[in-house]
């Protein structure tokens, strides 16, 4: 074979794998913030029960495994040490996928998430998550979400207890009025403060609330951040919790929310809000807190300039 031989197969050889290798999905680490909403998003019923919504892989070993998971999480098989594919599952259809090991924090340490991680994305479209500080640190937040089921109905997956979302990790939810009046969730994610955003009575599970009145009535709709956000600090700042709840869930706490992220971290209106929706991507907007969230802007920048 001469010498330009070789050479031609050599670089076809580079190309096919430069094009294999562009064809893997990213692999990324997420916080544990991030599983903890996905797990927690809700129709009408739980998201978990969409068959493409979210592949949950627990790369620990078998023993593990069956001692204790993240609820709906899937075993990863090995076949002398090797991650086997999934049978009887479209990865490639996966909105989103996350795999966990015991307790890897890092994309270059040799764990079996990243092992089964590599696997997974050469069969996927979607960017492959990594869970930061695994099964270990997500359970140690989460309790809750720890369970030694296997298999789900699709009435037990519809049926599924879902939580206000983490906006801020462990300082800051948002959720909706039956969340806030149920003592179990409130206790369980160790929240004592409420801000509940309503025209009417709602009642809540604690008596440390800022009641604040807006509402979809004509004459109701202003919203004072100011005195929203005075709360959530000075209720952070002794430890507590907050819970951010509408009706719903969706628009006048997420405007509530977005206001608070923008004075958190000093940052735009759009970036607030964009924020939020990663957080929990069914909340609308509506348009009559557009210009008092544009004002908030204007006046959290002016603080900021000033300082």
């Amino acid at each position: 074979m001469t010498s330009s031989r070789r050479a031609t197969i050599a670089t076809t050889g580079h190309k096919q794998l430069s094009e294999l290798a562009s064809l893997m999905a990213d692999i990324v680490l997420c916080e544990p913030q991030h599983l903890y909403n996905l797990l927690n998003q809700r129709g009408l019923v739980s998201r978990l029960a969409e068959i493409n919504y979210l592949f949950l892989i627990d790369a620990r070993e078998a023993e593990d495994y069956n001692t204790g998971h993240i609820i709906t999480a899937k075993q990863a098989k090995t076949s002398k040490s090797v991650f086997l594919p999934f049978e009887h599952v479209e990865i490639d259809t996966m909105q989103n996928i996350v795999v966990y090991d015991g307790k890897s924090d890092s994309l270059d340490s040799p764990g079996r998430a990243q092992q089964c991680a590599k696997m997974i994305s050469k069969s996927s479209f979607s960017t492959v998550h990594i869970l930061k500080g695994g099964y270990e640190k997500f359970t140690a937040l989460f309790n809750f979400f720890r369970t030694e089921q296997i298999l789900y109905t699709i009435r037990e997956l519809e049926n599924l207890r879902t939580y206000p979302v983490e906006i801020l990790p462990g300082k800051l939810y948002m959720g909706k009025e039956t969340q806030a009046n149920c003592r179990t969730t409130m206790e369980q994610l160790m929240i004592k403060a409420v801000v509940r955003i309503s025209a009417d009575h709602m009642p809540v599970w604690t008596s440390d609330v800022l009641r604040v009145e807006v509402g979809p009535e004509k004459g109701k709709d202003q919203f004072c951040f100011e005195k929203i956000c005075d709360f959530i600090d000075v209720k952070m700042s002794s430890g507590s919790r907050v819970l951010l709840v509408s009706k719903h869930g969706c628009v006048r706490c997420s405007a509530a929310a977005t206001a608070y992220v923008m004075l958190q971290h000093r940052c735009t209106f759009q970036e607030a809000w964009s924020h939020v929706r990663r957080c929990k991507p069914s909340v609308a907007f509506d348009k009559r807190y557009t210009e008092q969230l544009c004002e908030w802007e204007r006046r959290v920048s002016a603080t900021t300039t000033a300082e």
